[in-house]
């Protein structure tokens, strides 16, 4: 009858070390998704705000045109 011999040793808690590694892969995978999706959102947010900077710029110029367009015939 053969010996078993595990190959990874357990824990304290007699968990081996590759359920941990598992574990630790998993949890690391959802946190980059979370900062792929909160970077994402970052990303949306400066575009969108900048989208309002540029619209209201190019309003004012229009009005500074108009207004002197309107000076000289």
């Amino acid at each position: 009858m053969k010996s078993y011999v595990p190959l990874q040793p357990l824990t304290e808690s007699g968990v081996g070390t590759m359920d941990m590694m598992r574990v630790a892969r998993r949890r690391r995978s959802g946190q980059t998704m979370t900062e792929f999706v909160l970077v994402a959102m970052t990303c949306i947010l400066f575009f969108f705000i900048l989208s309002i900077f540029l619209n209201s710029y190019l309003e004012h110029s229009y009005r500074v045109l108009s207004l002197l367009s309107s000076q000289y015939p």
